[in-house]
């Protein structure tokens, strides 16, 4: 197996292992500020390991692709801590996973990777699972799954940019890039934002801590696979571990509305995912 499969499926572990914590601390929490610390810790975080691993070409197209990524990272940051305070953990993972639509066509639109009939057909799968978890009644009337929804589309984007922005800049300095923005940015979308920050450290230190450790090997890894492999399939693999978080949100969050069709959802996007790959 190439190790870029295998840094994908690990990352993607990891990236569960990290929905979980969040969605657990964001129940009762202010996810702007959640996020900005989040944000920090990752710059301080990837900032102290680019001294080991330091590269970055100083050229208008690589200032073009880390800038996009970091401004990419505003809006998938503020979903992402919106979707995970608003709705269950099974349901967003499972909705979330729609990036494996956006991925492929954006390669295709950004890197000129060419879609398989097998990948159109992955497609349509994925749409029937998110059709089975959330109907488009639902989806009008449940702010966390246009987070969710929204999301899924910068996330894609940020996948592709990630796999662009690679060719500039080793993996701790791409990574320490992508957050500078949105710490710029999120207190200007914070009303009474000193006081919400400080609010979040004092209240959710630890599950921030957790999250980075899981965050930032598991965003390693991803950005690694990138490197080598097809941003689509190396997406893939990496969205595959989502049962993870499924069966997280069922079992510990005890999240048992509607699990026949969270379960049945979830083997439809591990099919989709499958054919995709």
């Amino acid at each position: 197996m190439p190790t870029w499969v295998v840094m994908a499926f690990a990352g993607g572990f990891l990236s569960n292992l990290a929905f979980f914590v969040t969605r657990k601390a964001l129940k009762e929490e202010d996810p702007t500020a959640f996020g900005w610390w989040f944000e920090v810790m990752r710059l301080a975080a990837f900032s102290a390991l680019a001294w080991f691993n330091f590269k970055l070409e100083l050229s208008p197209a690589a200032f073009f692709w880390l800038a996009a990524l970091g401004v990419t990272e505003i809006a998938a940051m503020y979903s992402f801590a919106k979707m995970q305070s608003l709705t269950e953990l099974s349901v967003a993972s499972i909705v979330s996973r729609l990036r494996l639509v956006w991925v492929p066509l954006i390669a295709l639109a950004v890197l000129g990777e060419r879609l398989a009939v097998s990948e159109y057909l992955g497609i349509a799968l994925l749409f029937l699972g998110l059709s089975v978890v959330a109907s488009p009644r639902r989806i009008r009337n449940d702010s966390g799954i246009k987070y969710a929804l929204f999301f899924s589309v910068t996330a894609a984007v940020n996948s592709v940019l990630m796999k662009r922005g690679a060719a500039f800049a080793s993996t701790p300095v791409l990574l320490a890039a992508m957050s500078l923005p949105a710490i710029l940015a999120f207190p200007a979308l914070m009303k009474s934002s000193k006081i919400r920050i400080a609010a979040s450290f004092k209240k959710r230190i630890k599950a921030n801590l957790v999250f980075l450790a899981f965050n930032v090997v598991s965003m390693y890894l991803f950005v690694e696979a990138l490197r080598v492999g097809p941003a689509s399939k190396v997406v893939g693999f990496y969205q595959s571990m989502l049962i993870i978080a499924v069966i997280l949100g069922i079992v510990v969050l005890k999240e048992r509305e509607r699990i026949v069709k969270k379960v049945a959802g979830s083997l439809l996007t591990l099919v989709a995912i499958w054919l995709l790959v």
